[in-house]
């Protein structure tokens, strides 16, 4: 169950990323880099936060309006159903 969570996250965190393609040449691709660089920090400090538990430190990185979507069309949790949903897991399976 972990190894899904992680992969949906990961790929939602590529998804994400800056898809413009810099040539080195210009001044854009150290912001670029920067970026990426950025959202690979917050997307690592969201796992491992997820990864331990931690669902004080996942809010701190979640929108007020962070929806979560599963395969199914109802498949869906908001912010704070994501977050019970962790600490419940954490609860149960310590």
């Amino acid at each position: 169950m972990k190894k899904y969570l992680c992969i949906i996250l990961l790929a939602g965190a590529v998804a994400c990323t800056n898809s413009k393609s810099a040539d080195p040449s210009t001044e854009n691709a150290a912001t670029t880099d920067n970026s990426s660089e950025q959202n690979k920090a917050i997307v690592t400090k969201f796992m491992d936060a997820e990864l331990k538990g931690d669902t004080a430190g996942m809010s701190a990185l979640m929108a007020d309006n962070y929806t979560q979507y599963g395969l199914g069309v109802k498949d869906n949790a908001d912010k704070a159903k994501t977050l019970n949903g962790v600490q419940h897991h954490w609860e149960v399976y310590k």
